[in-house]
């Protein structure tokens, strides 16, 4: 099993310096090209609510659809409060907690050849380049990972107890799935470090579950649901959920193992053979812990998929699992001379990771910096404004991207002062029928509506919005070399001929209710 210099536990400082200077370069590529998702949206948006005093609410309403853990977090590292300041101070904040989650490995049991593969490889760096609250998923199953060891090795709890309790609370506070996931953690505590280490860490799960619990209360009572939205179920058959958690499945230990194998060579790491003793000691505890840890992980993703529809089956999803899995059996499998890991083995790995974490599109966005000037993601985001409209109340069909990696948003793109509405759109939300719709939007009391065609050039581009659809099924047939979907629309009939009547291209339309 991997081993390093002297038994040390501690990494060397200049490990510490390299790896923040390797977070520190894909932070300010993240702040360039901007990396925000819908999500990421929303957590700037809490962020500023909370930086002005009205705590975790968006548009004066309690929000509950994600947790408030994160955008507090990005509220206390911000020291403004426009959103710029905070997409930057976000970027800030996800640089300090992975780099506070390799120190935590690197100190724990694991050591710093284990920490890196956990911390620096493409499926993590490419989340820590968005503005996501997995992030501090990472941070709080790093602080939990660490303090259980040192509870273990120590035979009684004491302080790390407390430090393990405020991990597993800053973990349920970061995503709601954190939840069953410390439960599973617990599981996990039990099967590696054995019954008696499993009752000693057992009041820090108590604290963590009367937490979880009270968050889910607060949230019914405020919002009727416990995460503050109704959750619809899965569309898709068991069959397709099967084939897209292999394809995703098969893209994420490709992409880990391509380039965990060359850092494994760089530090010249040799196979060992498996047997009992490398799993008794405390270093051998630790890793299959971590690897329990992320099959557990895959498990839960794979059963509440299953049952509830939200993100695809992706390297978001299903990333930390097979990192903490193919992390753990690589330092269960693999011996590495005794000596410390090279610098040169870091900043390898590091950088080539960081590059294939900007995903397909970087290398094509570098190479038409020479013909079209860079427009930094600030600059895109105050430049991100459509032209006004008399409307009181404006229904939003599309909004265009701020730039490749920026999702579009509502509240910059039109003006603040107006009340903007979209329809149910499946796979995320029921099909909204046109009479539903027309309800929702009179209920508002609006004195004019206007329909916003301007994303459409064409009545067949358009179509291409009306037409959309999403895959529910597949159909394998042995003769044939490629499966067959089936797919479902995404607009529901009435809605879908009520746009078609109103279109104009590219302008402004009444919405004639």
């Amino acid at each position: 099993m991997l081993d390093e210099a002297g038994g040390r536990p501690f990494p060397r400082h200049v490990d510490i310096l390299i790896v923040a200077m390797i977070l520190a370069f894909g932070a300010a590529l993240a702040c360039v090209f901007g990396f925000i998702s819908n999500d990421s949206w929303d957590y700037l948006f809490l962020a500023q609510s909370i930086r002005r005093g009205l705590g975790c609410t968006e548009q004066g309403a309690y929000f509950a659809t994600f947790p408030c853990g994160y955008p507090l977090a990005i509220a206390m590292a911000s020291p403004f409060i426009d959103i710029p300041s905070l997409f930057i101070s976000s970027k800030v904040l996800n640089l300090v907690l992975l780099l506070f989650t390799f120190i935590l490995l690197a100190r724990s049991p694991l050591r710093t050849v284990t920490a890196a593969l956990v911390v620096l490889n493409p499926v993590s760096l490419r989340i820590y380049q968005f503005t996501w609250s997995e992030n501090l998923f990472l941070f709080a199953c790093a602080g939990s990972l660490a303090s259980i060891a040192v509870i273990h090795r120590n035979g009684r709890s004491g302080w790390y107890g407390v430090l393990l309790a405020a991990s597993l609370v800053i973990g349920c506070s970061s995503r709601y799935v954190f939840g069953p996931f410390a439960a599973m953690m617990f599981v996990c505590v039990a099967l590696a470090w054995g019954r008696q280490t499993a009752i000693r860490v057992l009041p820090s799960f108590a604290v963590a579950a009367l937490f979880f619990w009270a968050y889910q209360r607060f949230n019914v009572q405020h919002t009727g649901f416990s995460t503050g939205m109704p959750r619809i179920p899965a569309p898709e058959s068991i069959v397709l959920l099967l084939y897209t958690f292999v394809h995703a499945s098969v893209r994420v230990v490709l992409t880990y193992c391509a380039t965990a194998a060359i850092f494994l060579v760089l530090v010249r790491a040799r196979f060992s053979s498996f047997t009992r003793t490398c799993i008794e000691g405390e270093r051998g505890r630790c890793h299959l812990f971590l690897l329990l840890l992320g099959a557990g992980a895959l498990l839960l993703q794979f059963a509440l998929r299953v049952r509830t529809q939200f993100d695809p089956f992706d390297a978001r999803t299903l990333g930390y699992g097979y990192v903490f899995m193919l992390s753990a059996a690589a330092g269960l499998l693999m011996r590495i001379d005794d000596k410390p890991v090279t610098a040169r083995a870091l900043i390898v790995y590091g950088v080539i990771c960081t590059l294939l974490a900007q995903g397909p599109g970087f290398a094509l966005r570098i190479m038409r910096i020479p013909k079209a000037p860079l427009v930094p993601a600030i600059a895109a985001m105050n430049d991100y404004k459509i032209a006004p409209s008399d409307a009181a109340l404006i229904v939003s069909l599309e909004k265009p991207r701020v730039n490749e990696t920026i999702e579009g948003v509502g509240a910059l793109y039109y003006p603040p002062d107006k009340i903007v509405v979209s329809p149910g759109i499946a796979p995320y939300r029921t099909p909204e029928t046109f009479a539903d719709f027309r309800t929702r939007v009179l209920a508002q009391k609006a004195a004019t509506c206007a329909l916003d065609f301007t994303p459409f050039e064409s009545a067949q581009e358009f179509g291409q919005y009306l037409d959309a659809t999403y895959p529910v099924d597949l159909r394998l047939h042995f003769r044939l070399a490629a499966p067959e979907f089936v797919f479902r629309d995404s607009l529901d009939p009435t809605m879908r001929d009520w746009l078609r009547s109103r279109f104009v291209p590219g302008r402004y339309v009444d919405c004639g209710l």
